[in-house]
């Protein structure tokens, strides 16, 4: 079994592609992010697309993207593993993270051919992990919290009836906090509908987990949730 591990910052970001600008930004990410191509493993290789992405089910890309048209898999083998630990500045037991996994079948399989696996994190599965099955170029996110500053895992085990391995696309991890310190005063600022200005704009966030405001401080993203 090969494993991958990093010491990372947060936010991180990798994508996998045999392709490498040097700005995989804006136009590759209609949001400017910076992503990282993932180092060369003789244990995998990428399959690509040259057919545009449907990325209607998530909101992490309004638009097709190419980090988004390849995906890892494996030579010879069953499983997708890598690991990461946190920065070596971040050390807290409550420290929070968002996993992001990207997933797209970019190949036309063939009738008799199964594509499924199970999708473990810290050697766990939850609702929804198990006996997954990317849908042909359509972009799909699949979502974690991990809890802790320690060394923490990522598996994609091909399931008993697969006849083809796991594959990978993208992925991003998030560090953490919730702003309860930030919490302000009903009785604080106007209200537009108190001045009844008409509603001349509207705004659209679009971030990659389910909040209502995302702040940037430093390697920490700090999520207010609903």
């Amino acid at each position: 079994m090969l494993w991958s591990s990093a010491q990372i910052p947060a936010p991180f970001r990798q994508f996998f592609s045999s392709w490498s600008s040097a700005n995989n930004r804006y136009p590759f990410d209609p949001y400017d992010r910076l992503w990282q191509a993932y180092g060369d493993m003789d244990a995998w290789t990428n399959i690509t697309s040259s057919t545009p992405i449907d990325v209607s089910n998530i909101s992490s890309f309004h638009t097709s993207s190419k980090i988004l048209w390849s995906a890892t898999t494996p030579v010879n083998g069953t499983q997708i593993n890598f690991a990461w630990s946190s920065d070596s500045s971040i050390n807290n037991d409550n420290t929070s993270y968002l996993l992001l996994l990207y997933f797209v079948e970019v190949q036309r399989l063939p009738s008799n051919a199964v594509r499924r696996f199970d999708i473990l994190v810290d050697n766990s599965t939850w609702n929804g992990s198990r006996h997954y099955s990317p849908k042909y170029l359509s972009a799909e996110l699949v979502k974690r919290m991990v809890l802790g500053s320690r060394q923490h895992t990522v598996s994609l085990v091909a399931t008993p009836d697969a006849t083809l391995p796991p594959i990978l696309n993208a992925f991003e991890i998030y560090s953490v906090l919730p702003m309860t310190e930030l919490a302000t005063n009903d009785a604080d600022g106007i209200s537009f509908d108190t001045l009844n200005l008409p509603k001349m704009f509207s705004v659209h966030l679009h971030p990659p987990a389910l909040c209502c405001l995302r702040r940037v401080i430093g390697s920490q993203i700090l999520i207010a949730s609903k």
